[in-house]
């Protein structure tokens, strides 16, 4: 009679019951990721520095599914049975959170960036808030990373820095997001030919702040619910994607929204900072007038 095999740890199968959901719709978020960077890539002008910036996201988003595909290889496949199995993953759990730190922080760093070109005057008070949470939304994750590689017994400081994470970096999306409408209506109420434009960049703005804030804060809460029954998992494995996605589709949207607004890509007429947030380069563009003396 065969030798019966050792019960298989509760832990893993709530991790892996849960993170093959979140793999799954990871894995399709990464190909909408992928079609995406080849349409910004394929249609769009930007500068060298800009779209290595955009590269760098979506390589790092690539690469996070390809953790992810290996942990579950190594989970399921060689270590299903193993007690200490997710000790043994513990280097490439370390590696995703890193990639998806960065993802997170360089995009809110990016609409931190893209709130300041439009503000009038350059006011940095706003920007920098946004930066400041973003900033210490990554230092809250890096220490959450560093306790799991160098004091894994030290589950309060785990429990805390996740925490903090995701309510810093939640409040740094709520804020670029409330701020960028605030904007883009005050600029609405200057140009009419603008308005159509700008109502879909507020559409924009607003379903992409509810996309991640939401991502971040159920994350949060369900981590603080049940930490071990890993029902945050899927928000994690999937957040780079929110990220990724909904700037990519921002920045694809900006020939359309150039056409509804009359603006030609050579960096026509507009209002002093609106088209900013309708091109990528973060060029100069200052205010111009037509032919009639007046302000468009």
């Amino acid at each position: 009679m065969a030798p019966s095999l050792p019960p298989i740890d509760p832990t893993i199968k709530n991790l892996l019951g849960n993170s093959y959901w979140g793999f799954v719709c990871s894995a399709v978020l990464c190909g909408v990721s992928v079609i995406q960077g080849y349409l910004y890539f394929t249609r769009n002008n930007d500068k060298l520095g800009f779209n290595l910036f955009v590269g760098c996201l979506l390589g790092l988003d690539i690469s996070t599914t390809s953790v992810w595909a290996y942990i579950l290889y190594r989970l399921l496949i060689l270590n299903i049975r193993n007690s200490n199995t997710l000790a043994i993953s513990n280097t490439y759990f370390t590696a995703d959170s890193s990639m998806t730190l960065v993802i997170t922080l360089f995009t809110q760093i990016f609409f931190a960036h893209q709130v300041y070109l439009v503000m009038t005057k350059r006011r940095v008070v706003v920007p920098a808030v946004i930066t400041f949470f973003a900033i210490l939304g990554f230092v809250s994750g890096a220490i959450r990373i560093s306790t799991v590689r160098h004091a894994p017994g030290k589950w309060s400081r785990y429990k805390l820095s996740t925490t903090l994470e995701g309510l810093f970096f939640a409040f740094s999306d709520i804020t670029a997001s409330a701020a960028m409408c605030f904007l883009f209506a005050s600029a609405a109420k200057e140009s009419k030919r603008l308005s159509s434009a700008l109502k879909s960049l507020t559409i924009y703005t607003v379903n992409r702040g509810i996309l991640v804030t939401s991502a971040q804060i159920l994350l949060v809460a369900l981590y603080l619910w049940q930490p071990t029954k890993f029902y945050w998992s899927p928000f994690h494995i999937t957040l780079s994607k929110l990220y990724v996605n909904t700037l990519l589709a921002m920045l694809n949207s900006r020939p359309s929204l150039r056409s509804k607004a009359g603006i030609n890509n050579d960096g026509g007429t507009t209002l002093q900072g609106v088209d900013h947030l309708t091109r990528g380069d973060s060029h100069e563009v200052s205010e111009t007038k037509h032919s009639d003396g007046g302000h468009v």
